[in-house]
């Protein structure tokens, strides 16, 4: 009788034991799966004159009341340097998309490009848009493009002096064009005066590839 009430009493606390870690394990599950996860921008190291890319940070959507264009903000992470003197790798900017739905792009504008065959979006400044007379001059470096008479200049004050390759391609849409910009079409740069993973290489971009607008946080002193 002993024995036999001793095995009753060990099997019940054997199943209150089980039920307990069983209990616990759910609620672990519960609170791992409802916990907020934070949105970890991860890149591979990209070289020096590696293509500037931008990679998401957190973001929070603010649509506007305007029904004919609603825009959202995002902070995204530049990676590269081929805009470096306006921003350099590590900066987190935000990006306006939806923003060209409803405004013009303007010659100066930073924006966010999706360039055909590249994954992801890269960050140019827009040098040229339709209308803008157009050529290329030779120089002893190489050959500077030419806009509305002068020769393109980044930001700091250095002229754009391209190789071969991106003679070759935008020579394509000079002569197509009769050396103007066409309708819809933008002339969009990095800030490397030898030219980057840009209109040099991908040619003019349309309207539709502009995804956003940058807004270009200021730079303490």
């Amino acid at each position: 009788m002993t024995r036999k009430a001793f095995s009753k009493q060990e099997f019940g606390i054997d199943k209150i034991l089980t039920m307990v870690v069983v209990g616990l394990a759910i609620a672990l599950f519960v609170l791992l799966s409802t916990a907020p996860k934070d949105n970890v921008a991860i890149s591979k190291s990209l070289g020096p004159t590696s293509i500037p890319t931008i990679m998401p940070t957190a973001s929070a959507s603010n649509p506007t009341d305007t029904t004919e264009c609603i825009t959202s903000t995002e902070n995204r992470m530049v990676r590269g340097n081929s805009m470096e003197g306006i921003l350099s790798d590590g900066d987190v900017v935000a990006v306006q998309f939806g923003y060209y739905g409803c405004n013009a792009p303007k010659k100066g504008d930073v924006a966010l490009v999706h360039f055909s065959g590249d994954p992801n979006p890269l960050v140019k400044t827009i040098k040229a848009t339709p209308g803008d007379s157009f050529s290329l001059s030779q120089a002893a470096c190489g050959w500077n493009i030419i806009v509305n008479g002068n020769a393109l200049q980044n930001s700091k004050g250095d002229e754009y002096c391209i190789g071969y390759s991106g003679y070759r391609m935008l020579s394509l849409y000079q002569k197509s064009y009769n050396g103007a910009i066409p309708q819809g079409a933008y002339l969009v740069l990095g800030n490397l005066v030898q030219g980057s993973t840009d209109s040099t290489r991908f040619g003019l971009t349309s309207k539709s590839s502009l995804l956003g607008k940058v807004e270009i946080p200021a730079k303490s002193a």
